[in-house]
């Protein structure tokens, strides 16, 4: 009986605002869930707004950052690990770090494009895919050399191994004998191969860290962003 009145009287000394506030919350927790990172953040802001739980400034912080809005992001995280344990701190501070490295690269690209509108801007930003961004783009640059190279020194080596083949005879016994002059001719087609080895594998590489970035890095559709961005725990 006493366990009954102490639940009811919780029950009780929760307000409107409070109901309203979870209620809000749980609403935000599907949103983000479903990739609507905008409507995340409102439902967000107006539990906030009603509760002053420090926790949904940490999600509000993870759905400005998934949406790229890394300034935004970063006050909110901010703000948040003046509330956060001494165990969260170290992972927070990894976070905002990640954050003001990610504000300084976009504010050092920014006079690059000054001239242009900012809806314009926006819109090639928005409409690039992110297979074309820098980094994999370098890096699918670098695979396509190295296959094409291999592809060259591997023709080589074929070419050097005719070479030396086209020198030698079958004698009597049935062994192949070769002139020494075969020999330089060998030694290419060795080296060339070795060569050729090498630069598919570094091809092969360059193939596979540029699928890598333009999936999982930045603006990627697996994409995870800076840091853990994950939803707190419970409201």
């Amino acid at each position: 009986m006493g366990q009954l009145i102490l639940l009811l009287s919780l029950a009780l000394a929760q307000s409107p605002d409070d109901l309203r506030a979870r209620e809000l919350y749980e609403n935000g927790e599907i949103l983000y869930e479903e990739g609507r990172y905008e409507d995340a953040i409102v439902a967000f802001e107006e539990a906030y707004r009603l509760s002053a739980r420090p926790l949904l400034l940490f999600n509000i912080a993870n759905a400005q950052e998934r949406l790229g809005h890394w300034e935004e992001a970063h006050t909110t995280l901010s703000r948040y690990r003046a509330y956060a344990t001494a165990g969260e701190r170290e992972v927070l501070d990894r976070r905002i770090s990640n954050l003001e490295r990610r504000i300084a690269e976009h504010k050092s690209s920014a006079p690059a494009t000054a001239t242009a509108p900012a809806s314009s801007t926006t819109a090639i930003e928005k409409n690039t895919p992110s297979w074309a961004q820098p980094l994999p783009l370098a890096a699918f640059t670098v695979g396509a050399v190295g296959i094409g190279t291999g592809v060259v020194l591997g023709s080589m080596s074929l070419a050097a191994g005719a070479e030396a083949t086209a020198s030698c005879a079958v004698d009597a016994g049935g062994l192949l004998r070769c002139p020494a002059g075969a020999a330089g001719a060998l030694d290419r087609e060795t080296g060339l191969a070795l060569g050729a080895d090498i630069a598919f594998v570094a091809g092969a590489a360059g193939l596979a860290g540029g699928l890598a970035l333009s999936l999982w890095g930045p603006g990627g559709p697996l994409a995870l962003g800076p840091g853990y961005v994950g939803l707190s725990g419970s409201f």
